[in-house]
């Protein structure tokens, strides 16, 4: 049985953070590198599924809106064509190397650090098992992230849905989408999408787009989304969603009224949830929130004295920076008297969209 000071569970930005810090620190660390997302390879979320290849879409959606679109006199483009095959290429080789250099080539140059691929899960207070390996441990980080959390919704069952993993790497450009949540995410690949010609219809629960921003923020941004020609209900409640053909249909309702529309591609977009199920949680006494994430004191600590945790799974703000901060903090207190802690007020919230808006 090999054993190490530390244990860190997951391979995304706070994962990653940790190995370094404690590599720094001479500590003798294992990385455990697999979870739940499927779609999340070596360095987590952001560089595979997140942020990384999403503001790559955004940034060429918008480019060619534009340059189709433009509203200026005296500039003259030749007209755009669309190669939405070639996009996701592109942004499947830049997402290539980015895992390769910053994280897989990162983590072998750590003197200090040994990755294992494959999912974790605690059999002891001190024990981790790994594809039928045992690595014993002196103290623990749990990073092992979040994944999108699907509502129940009758009829779910009979259809192929998208979340973010699959809306960035669709081979075709669909003509209609159906996005099921008017928060960040959902936002970003509506405008997305309508940028590439997609004819995109967005449902939010709430009474208002970006429901935790200022009101004039969701109000400036509907305006500027419906007239891109993005169609947005609020206040709506989802009924059902069925199979027609190809197509896939959704019944929602509005007010005292009932629609019903049909879309080539649903996308939904309704929050995530931690990566905690199977994870052996109940056997190390680490206690989580009603929704799964686990808590954590104000320097990263579990419930657990051995055990710290960081990045989505400790739940918001879920951003890449907090969480590779969270990583180098709970490290940082795990093995030294530093005491250190995050000030949360200190962060900012953005939604890329265009244009941007912002909220701290």
């Amino acid at each position: 049985m090999k054993e190490y000071d530390l244990i860190i569970l997951g391979q995304g930005s706070a994962a990653f953070a940790a190995a370094i810090k404690a590599n720094d620190l001479g500590i003798k660390t294992a990385m455990v590198g697999g979870n739940a997302t499927s779609g999340a390879l070596i360095g987590g979320t952001c560089v595979n599924v997140g942020c990384m290849p999403s503001k790559n879409l955004i940034t060429v959606g918008t480019l060619y809106y534009h340059a189709v679109n433009n509203s200026f006199e005296g500039i003259k483009y030749g007209k755009g064509r669309l190669n939405f095959k070639k996009v996701i290429e592109q942004k499947d080789r830049l997402v290539k190397k980015f895992r390769k250099e910053k994280y897989a080539d990162v983590v072998k140059g750590l003197e200090n650090v040994t990755y294992f691929e494959g999912k974790g899960k605690f059999i002891s207070k001190d024990e981790v098992e790994v594809e039928g390996k045992t690595l014993k441990g002196k103290k623990f980080l749990v990073a092992v992230g979040a994944i999108s959390n699907i509502i129940p919704v009758q009829g779910i069952e009979k259809i192929e849905y998208l979340t973010n993993e699959e809306a960035l790497s669709l081979k075709e450009l669909p003509k209609s989408m159906c996005v099921i949540g008017g928060r960040a995410l959902g936002l970003e690949f509506a405008q997305m999408y309508a940028h590439f010609g997609t004819k995109v219809t967005v449902l939010q629960r709430s009474d208002r787009i970006l429901p935790e921003g200022e009101p004039e923020i969701s109000e400036a941004l509907r305006k500027y989304l419906e007239e891109e020609g993005i169609i947005i209900y609020t206040g709506t409640e989802i009924n059902s969603v069925d199979k027609k053909g190809k197509n896939k249909t959704v019944n929602f309702t509005v007010g005292n009224e009932t629609k019903e529309a049909e879309f080539e591609q649903i996308l939904f977009a309704t929050g995530r949830k931690p990566n905690t199920e199977n994870l052996g949680l109940e056997k190390v006494d680490v206690k989580t929130d009603e929704k799964g994430f686990i808590i954590v004191n104000d320097e990263m600590q579990t419930s657990a004295p051995s055990i710290w945790a960081a990045g989505d799974v400790i739940g918001e703000p879920m951003l890449e920076t907090i969480a590779a901060k969270e990583g180098a903090v709970a490290v940082d207190n795990a093995f030294t008297e530093s005491k250190r802690k995050i000030n949360f007020n200190e962060v900012p919230s953005a939604v890329f969209t265009y244009p941007d808006s912002c909220r701290q």
